[in-house]
């Protein structure tokens, strides 16, 4: 009634039932929880560790920081620690971490520790997903240099193209 009264006209949800109303705005209402946090994104490596952050609504990749890390299978629960920490400060729910590959298609060396990391993320409460990757460092550094935030920007290319498949499956 009050509705009508300032609109000049009914509204249509004006004669559902607030339970009703409830009903069909909920799913949105979760809808949007689910995919409007963030994801972050890791290109492993054994000196430093790039991170990037999407947007909420998972559009964009954008490069957010560079770990410094030394002896990166001594340390992994640190790691995994410092990734969590990050993970949080942007408010990201779910984790992506670069498959890396050698141009035979076998694992390089890293994939260790990436497969080490893992189960350590997600007992911190977070999604972690895994997507092939090949050369992203030497694919930012084409863009940008050699920059102090070169493995984030190769964090950045790992996660922008998850955010791409994901946008193909919607």
């Amino acid at each position: 009634m009050l509705a009508e009264k300032r609109l000049g006209f009914k509204p249509a949800f004006a004669s559902l039932p607030g339970k009703a109303l409830l009903g069909r705005l909920l799913p949105a209402m979760v809808h949007l929880q689910i995919y409007m946090t963030k994801i972050l994104g890791i290109d492993m490596g054994t000196k430093r560790i790039g991170l990037a952050v999407s947007n909420p609504e998972r559009t964009f990749a954008f490069p957010l920081k560079t770990l410094a890390v030394a002896q990166v299978a001594k340390n992994m629960d640190a790691i995994a620690g410092q990734i969590a920490d990050a993970a949080r400060e942007s408010a990201a729910t779910d984790i992506v971490i670069g498959e890396s590959k050698t141009f035979a298609g076998k694992d390089n060396p890293i994939m260790a520790h990436v497969r080490a990391l893992v189960p350590l993320l997600e007992a911190k409460g977070f999604a972690v997903h895994m997507i092939p990757e090949f050369m992203t460092s030497a694919e930012a550094g084409r863009f940008q240099g050699d920059i102090e935030l070169l493995d984030a920007s190769a964090a950045a290319i790992i996660l922008q193209t998850y955010l791409d498949r994901l946008a193909h499956q919607a």
